[in-house]
């Protein structure tokens, strides 16, 4: 059972987090699914040094006024990006490969982005009908940690593939069961 790219590609773009799309063709039922990550945007990109480095403001309980000051380790680089209703107060030292750092005004609209919408996680579950008539779920792929589609372009084309990679997983798994 394959689907074509253009296909996966408008599934991608339909699909929401929260708002499956299935589809029934030769006997099985395929369900495409976006969910929000459950591990938290600074965690993702604190685990990645594609990212650079998240870390909350810093209050000096010495200091009477209560002023925040930039995280330890955070260079002169360093952007701090105000509250908003996704997040609150929150540094970024951008990612620096020897001189050259990563914090051109796309990065920066990007890093935003990201804090605001975070990641996803993306499913395929393939069910069958079994003797008694029923469905029956016959495999489950997922892949975490995606940068979510309502960032920049959508990376449509790369939920794409990964759909096609979780798809060929399942029936792999189908097969072996079987």
């Amino acid at each position: 059972m394959t689907f074509t790219r253009e296909e996966l590609v408008a599934l991608a773009r339909k699909v929401d987090p929260g708002m499956p799309e299935t589809i029934e063709r030769d006997g099985l039922r395929f369900t495409f699914g976006q969910v929000y990550d459950d591990m938290s945007v600074m965690d993702h990109v604190n685990e990645c040094d594609c990212y650079g480095k998240l870390a909350w403001p810093v209050t000096s309980r010495w200091d009477p006024y209560g002023q925040e000051r930039r995280p330890d380790g955070f260079t002169g680089a360093a952007r701090k990006f105000g509250s908003t209703p996704m997040h609150d107060t929150i540094w970024w030292e951008p990612y620096r490969d020897d001189t050259k750092v990563y914090d051109s005004p796309e990065e920066v609209r990007f890093m935003r982005e990201l804090l605001d919408w975070g990641f996803i996680g993306l499913t395929v579950t393939v069910e069958r009908i079994e003797a008694c008539g029923k469905w029956h779920v016959a495999a489950n792929e997922s892949l975490w940690g995606i940068e979510s589609p309502t960032i920049g372009d959508g990376n449509y084309d790369y939920l794409a593939e990964v759909y096609d990679d979780l798809l060929a997983q399942a029936m792999h798994e189908m097969k072996e069961t079987a």
